[in-house]
């Protein structure tokens, strides 16, 4: 698993807010982390085919189900 993922990884992102998850999407979070506070963002993303071909991916039956991303802020922020 690529120990960085970006947005080659992903064909698609989209806000979960009033929205239907669709075919070939999973839900992902973002949680963001600052000094006073955390955010938290929910979507729907459709990952690319390298990612789902990944090794580490392929060892759990080649099915993500879930995304977490943690942004935290930089220290001393």
């Amino acid at each position: 698993m690529p120990t960085t993922l970006t947005v080659a990884d992903f064909l698609s992102l989209r806000m979960q807010y009033k929205a239907e998850q669709t075919e070939n999407e999973i839900p992902a979070v973002i949680e963001h982390n600052f000094k006073d506070g955390r955010m938290v963002d929910h979507y729907f993303v459709v990952p690319a085919p390298a990612l789902l071909a990944d090794e580490a991916v392929q060892d759990f039956g080649g099915k993500i189900e879930n995304i977490l991303f943690l942004q935290q802020s930089e220290p001393g922020a």
